[in-house]
């Protein structure tokens, strides 16, 4: 955020916007010499309230709007904490149009869902408040603008409605006390010493929830719901020549109802040096996991071409890592059953490299050691021509893929985008834009280009190791023997990586007989279905839409699905899904089947349903002949390996150890089967 010169007090109201010191934000920035995507119209009112349209017909007669507010939880005091979160559940509770209650009403009235998190949320930076029209003509768009003008000027903030919705807040806060929530303070807590961060979680603290009233929510609301500090986002099917005008028209008159100075947010911590350890224990967990980890802090500007293209290469570099870890996860190689690699930027001002993995609790040690020496080789060896060329090709197809589905994207999905780059300082591109800007630049990256980017993504001279989960390290002092394994996988040598065998598909011979066709009917029932009865039992479905442009979805059924597990052995359907579809093929596993499949944008799954079992996915129509390859190999060499087992075990373990612990996994474990059938299954 940039700030504004301090400017001499004044008292007329009519200056304040003029002399304010509120934030600005650089949402749309040409400076770069790259357009934003065309079919965004983006204006800025006189009093500094910003707006973003954009017309999309998927799905037919619906607007998603959201009014995005440039504050959260780190624009708080240390006597405000929780009130930004406070406030956003106030303003469903009385405004200047919708007395209390009135506006759940609305909602309802419209279709839309209304509850924790429904329609609204607040984060660290930004809060949002989220509408859904079921049409766009002008009443039903002037009653949503009147609800977004009511968040933004109009909340009544009347203290028996802040007593009545204090519970409210407690109870979800109790709520959020899980383990993952409790892992993620106290790791912030080790990863961002002495910081603001982690005295401003948006719950906030019981205190000050439970004193909160009507001055303090409004002295926020006051100082942070200004017209220069907030931004709409309008998508969907509607008119924008009809819209833009209403927009214009209602928001220019917000005026900011208080003088106020902004203070920078203070987002530094205390640098790391040398090689650091941290341990939290969570005997509640189902598994322990392990990470390595830089970070430092970096400015928060707005992106460019150039940043763009570095955070492309770092997602190459890192996806390749990925893979390499992935394989020894499928090949049982590893001493542990899930891994991530990332090299970003988080909360404006924190950019962080981290390799982890998720083990169980007695091969954490094992974990670490291996997670560290494959970040080690990726640094002193860098890559393969193979192992890069395959991440190129499905970043490529990725992109190619959006494209190509541009005109079918889903309203919802536009606007989540735009409230994203709009908070991150983005370019906001469209597919094609974005596809021309990339490709390019992807085709050109080389071996070394990879390499540096991963050295220089772990450039920062210390180390961050962190265990926390469900491992009882009992010694006196964790971190010491923490350090001591960390220490000891350093003094083994590493070398470059072997890679894997590569091999060719289709490998099955297709049957020289073909099936007649027994019975074809066509538009079934009116609806635009064609079904042909083979003479070998076999059905086929077809059906032409424009849900997803250049995609077709295809679904094959088989079997009796769950119906089929032993009742003597629940989770045997759950097990068998993660064995199909880690084990690959007969003659291809996993990593083998990727590596073939690179660059196509094909993608197809196994599930297991209460009556069926299926092979599902999606592809480009012009790879319909591969798809029917794969489904024709899945049924006749599927992989069954061991080592997918091994694995499908582990994991069952891990989510069920996790689960247990809790009523709604209790509910999923037992509850759903007796319900279901009736009867109480031991």
């Amino acid at each position: 955020m940039k700030n504004s010169t301090m400017v001499v007090r004044v008292v007329v109201l009519g200056l304040l916007l003029l002399f304010s010191c509120a934030p600005k934000h650089p949402i749309v920035d040409s400076n770069h010499g790259i357009q934003t995507d065309p079919s965004v119209v983006y204006g800025v009112l006189s009093n500094g309230f910003k707006y973003f349209l954009m017309e999309n017909s998927t799905p037919e007669d619906r607007v998603n709007i959201h009014l995005n507010v440039f504050a959260g939880s780190m624009n708080e005091t240390n006597e405000q904490q929780g009130v930004a979160h406070y406030l956003e559940h106030m303003l469903f509770n009385g405004s200047e149009h919708f007395k209390p209650g009135e506006l759940i009403q609305y909602f309802q009235s419209i279709g839309m869902d209304f509850g924790s998190d429904a329609n609204a949320h607040t984060s660290f930076f930004n809060t949002v408040y989220d509408l859904s029209l079921p049409n766009a003509d002008q009443k039903r768009m002037d009653e949503a603008f009147v609800v977004i003008q009511d968040y933004a000027k109009g909340a009544l903030l009347l203290e028996t409605e802040v007593d009545r919705e204090r519970g409210i807040i407690l109870a979800e806060k109790r709520e959020r006390d899980s383990v993952s929530y409790r892992t993620f303070k106290k790791s912030l807590e080790f990863e961002l010493p002495n910081s603001l961060f982690n005295q401003r979680f948006p719950i906030g603290t019981d205190d000050v929830i439970k004193k909160a009233d009507q001055t303090l929510l409004k002295t926020y609301y006051d100082q942070w719901y200004r017209p220069d500090n907030m931004a709409l986002v309008v998508v969907g099917d509607f008119d924008i020549r009809t819209v833009q005008p209403m927009i214009i028209k209602r928001f220019s008159k917000l005026k900011p109802r208080t003088f106020f100075f902004k203070t920078p947010v203070s987002s530094k911590w205390e640098d790391h040096q040398g090689i650091k350890a941290f341990y939290h224990y969570e005997p509640e967990a189902g598994s322990t996991d392990i990470t390595i980890e830089t970070i430092s802090r970096i400015p928060f500007e707005t992106q460019t071409l150039e940043t763009l293209k570095k955070r492309t290469l770092n997602h190459i570099a890192n996806s390749v890592l990925q893979n390499r870890l992935s394989r020894m996860v499928n090949k049982q190689t590893a001493d542990f059953s899930e891994s991530s690699v990332f090299s970003g930027s988080f909360l404006h001002h924190i950019s962080l490299s981290a390799i982890s993995a998720t083990s169980e609790s007695d091969k954490w040690e094992k974990g670490l050691h291996q997670i560290e020496n494959a970040l080690r080789q990726g640094l002193t060896y860098g890559f393969t021509e193979k192992e890069l060329d395959r991440v190129k090709a499905d970043f490529i197809s990725s992109l190619e893929k959006d494209m190509n589905q541009a005109e079918t994207r889903k309203s919802s999905n536009l606007s989540r985008e735009i409230l994203t780059a709009i908070n991150q300082r983005e370019l906001l591109l469209s597919p094609q834009q974005r596809k021309d800007l990339l490709v390019p630049y992807i085709e050109s990256i080389s071996l070394q280009d990879a390499h540096e980017s991963l050295k220089e993504s772990w450039a920062k001279d210390h180390r961050l190791i962190l265990v926390t989960g469900n491992a009882d390290i009992t010694a006196k002092d964790p971190e010491t023997v923490i350090l001591d394994v960390y220490q000891k996988s350093l003094t083994n040598e590493v070398s470059r990586y072997e890679g894997f065998e590569s091999k060719h598909f289709p490998y099955l011979e297709l049957p020289s007989a073909k099936a007649g066709i027994k019975i074809r009917e066509d538009n079934v029932k009116n609806l635009g279905i064609t079904t042909i009865d083979f003479q070998n039992n076999v059905r086929l479905n077809l059906k032409k839409t424009d849900y997803k442009q250049n995609e077709f979805q295809f679904k094959v059924c088989f079997g009796e699905g769950k119906k089929s597990e032993p009742v003597s052995k629940p989770g045997l359907a759950l097990v068998s899904e993660d064995v199909f579809r880690a084990s690959g093929l007969g003659n291809l596993d996993t990593d083998q089947l990727d590596e073939v499949l690179a660059g196509n944008k094909i993608h197809i799954g196994f599930g297991i349903n209460e009556n069926y079992f299926s092979l599902s996915g999606s592809g480009d129509p012009k790879e319909a002949e591969l798809i029917f390859q794969l489904i024709y190999h899945y049924f006749n060499d599927p992989g069954y390996r061991d080592e997918a087992l091994n694995l499908a075990k582990i994991r069952y373990k891990q989510r069920y150890d996790s689960i247990i612990r809790t009523p709604e996994g209790i509910m999923q474990i037992k509850g759903d089967r007796f319900l279901a059938r009736n009867e109480y299954v031991k």
